[in-house]
């Protein structure tokens, strides 16, 4: 049942790795029971275990792809019921965090300065340039490549992939973002450093064909003073969102581009 379930996903190929990976922690102990046999307290042994190695939010996650997988049973009439909702109060509540960001014009004034002042890599410094111009998640930026782009038409535009987005299951079309002209130029000088393979990444690594890491752009922001306790690469959405909402609330709720 798990396999079946597992086989319907529409996954991209890093979630399906990470997806299957969370399969291996739980079958072993219970891929041999039918699922109409399974009880609470077997579920129950396997996220606390798991628990007890450390793995708060692992086994709130291998907790919920079990759930999951006897939904999936309980629709086609091999389960009762999903017998994985009852183990969750065992577990000890997992407290998040938010991306660190920054909130204020001067704050974000002055990480832009620093942004403006690094040297390095053209693939780190371009990208950290783009990136507070687009908002996009670093990841859909960080894996662009050039075909893409079109910057040299009347209105410039990014299309994203659809199997590169979180939202693909809902919108498994193309997404498009318009280019702001302060954006066009900086993708225009990249061009000339990295377009070279019209097909390539934008931002090459050290591997050859590979894009630079999260963990890269991470490195650069440390270089500038800037550690994960201030700003991550994950945090430039909500930077963008919290200074959008304030200048909204200072003109009185307009919307002004």
């Amino acid at each position: 049942m798990a396999a079946a379930w597992a086989d319907k996903q529409a996954w991209a190929p890093s979630t399906a790795k990470r997806g299957r990976y969370l399969l291996a922690q739980w079958l072993p102990a219970l891929g041999d029971t039918p699922a109409r046999a399974l009880t609470p307290t077997d579920i129950r042994h396997v996220v606390l275990a798991i628990e007890a190695e450390g793995h708060h939010e692992f086994a709130r996650r291998v907790l919920a792809q079990i759930g999951r997988v006897l939904r999936h049973a309980g629709a086609l009439g091999h389960a009762e019921r999903d017998l994985a909702a009852d183990p969750g109060d065992v577990l000890a509540p997992v407290h998040s965090d938010k991306y660190s960001s920054l909130t204020t014009p001067a704050e974000i004034a002055e990480l832009m300065r620093a942004i403006y002042a690094y040297t390095g890599d053209p693939s780190r410094c371009y990208c950290l340039r783009i990136l507070p111009l687009l908002f996009t998640r670093p990841g859909e930026l960080r894996n662009a490549r050039w075909p893409e782009f079109d910057l040299d038409g009347p209105e410039p535009l990014w299309r994203t992939p659809g199997e590169r987005l979180k939202i693909r299951r809902k919108n498994p079309g193309e997404h498009l973002v318009p280019l702001s002209a302060q954006a066009t130029v900086l993708l225009k000088e990249l061009r000339t450093i990295t377009g070279t393979n019209s097909h390539g990444p934008l931002f090459p690594g050290l591997v050859d064909g590979k894009p630079i890491s999260d963990a890269t752009l991470g490195q650069a922001l440390r270089r500038m003073g800037y550690g994960p306790d201030k700003i991550v690469s994950r945090g430039f959405r909500a930077m963008a969102s919290t200074a959008s909402k304030a200048r909204r609330d200072r003109v009185g709720g307009q919307c002004i581009p």
